[in-house]
Parts: C-alpha cells; sequence; structure tokens
C-alpha cells in the first residue's frame, strides 16, 4: 500500500471517532468568541448573509424597538411567533436558524422574550432548554459542545416574540489531543511505509 494511502486511511480513523459528552448550558460567551451586535444594520432589514461565514434563515430582522431593553445598543432583531403581520420573513410559530461555514463549538446572544421558553437544537440533534429571560430583563442564554455542530435552531415557546442581540459564537478547533495523536499515527505510518520500501528495494 501507498504511503500516501496509508497516511489517508488513518487521518479518517481518527477523525471519524466521535468525541464524549453532551452540550452543556452557559451563562454567557466563550473566550474568543466571535459577536455579532446588528448595529450597522438598517431598521427593518431581513437577516440572511449579512455575515461573512453565518446565514440566518426564518423571520429574524433588525429592529430598533427593544432599545429601551437592551440600553447601550441602538439595534437588535426580533422575531415573532405569533403575529404573521410582524413577521419580517417566515412563517408563524416557526423558529429561526443561524447556520455557520465552519463547524462551531459553542453559541449564545442576549435575549428576552415576552414569557416564553428559549430552546436550541442543533446540526447534532440535541435540544438544549435554557433559562427564560422575561419581558425587559435581559440574560444570556447559551450552549457549549465538545462536538462540533454547524448549525442552530432557535425557538421560543408559545405565542409571542423574541429580541436577541450580541451573538456569540465559537469557531471550533482540533483538541490538542487529537492533533497530537494524528501526528503521532502519521510519523508511524511513514516509518512503517519506509521500512517495507527499503525491504523491497533491498537485493535478495
Amino acid at each position: 500500500m501507498k504511503t500516501r494511502h496509508v497516511i489517508a486511511l488513518f487521518a479518517a480513523a481518527v477523525f471519524a471517532t466521535p468525541l464524549s459528552g453532551q452540550p452543556v448550558s452557559s451563562t454567557g460567551p466563550q473566550v474568543g468568541s466571535t459577536t455579532l451586535n446588528f448595529n450597522l444594520l438598517t431598521d427593518g432589514t431581513v437577516l440572511s448573509t449579512q455575515y461573512a461565514g453565518v446565514t440566518i434563515s426564518n423571520g429574524l430582522c433588525a429592529s430598533s424597538d427593544y432599545t429601551a431593553a437592551f440600553g447601550r445598543d441602538p439595534m437588535q432583531v426580533t422575531n415573532f411567533q405569533a403575529y404573521t403581520s410582524q413577521l419580517c420573513n417566515g412563517v408563524k410559530g416557526q423558529g429561526f436558524t443561524f447556520t455557520f461555514a465552519l463547524p462551531i463549538s459553542s453559541f449564545g446572544f442576549l435575549g428576552v422574550t415576552n414569557g416564553g421558553t428559549i430552546s436550541f437544537t442543533t446540526s447534532n440533534g440535541t435540544l438544549t432548554p435554557t433559562l427564560t429571560p422575561v419581558n425587559t430583563v435581559i440574560g444570556f442564554v447559551g450552549l457549549t459542545d465538545v462536538n462540533p455542530f454547524s448549525s442552530v435552531q432557535v425557538n421560543v415557546s408559545g405565542d409571542g416574540y423574541i429580541a436577541l442581540d450580541d451573538v456569540s459564537y465559537t469557531t471550533a478547533t482540533p483538541e490538542p489531543s487529537s492533533v497530537a495523536l494524528v501526528a503521532a499515527g502519521l510519523l508511524a505510518a511513514l516509518g512503517f511505509a519506509r521500512r517495507r520500501k527499503r525491504r523491497e528495494d533491498s537485493p535478495t
């Protein structure tokens, strides 16, 4: 077997091995997070691909209606579960989704609802309920997961609205131990291939 085939098979086996662990709720952005604050958007802008590497779908739009609640920020984004006339772009009762070009390991935002419970469904299939920031009480809702995920659907129970700001996410990176394991395996595969080649090339 050629060296490159050995390396490819070994790397595929290592990276296909799932990490262990469960997603957990977080009380604030993770270190090194990217933040979307929406401040440069025009009121009423429907969010879609305004930010590099992130696509946002299903009825989330820029709004200055909740400036009094968020205080320092002139612009937030909102989604209305019950009132179709106030949906920017979406379906009544449907959540909205953030889809990322690169896998992420954490996601969250400052949010407020009119009493519904916020929950996340990630591309890993996990449903993570969080605490409810009610009315003008702003709270951070988020999750971290050792298994990287590429999308998050946000839902609010019942009828009403959710307003959010300062969406944060962390792009996933390989764990140092995983990188070291792969490096060691590749070196071993190279050594094996070279020894085999020397045996094949030596006169009998």
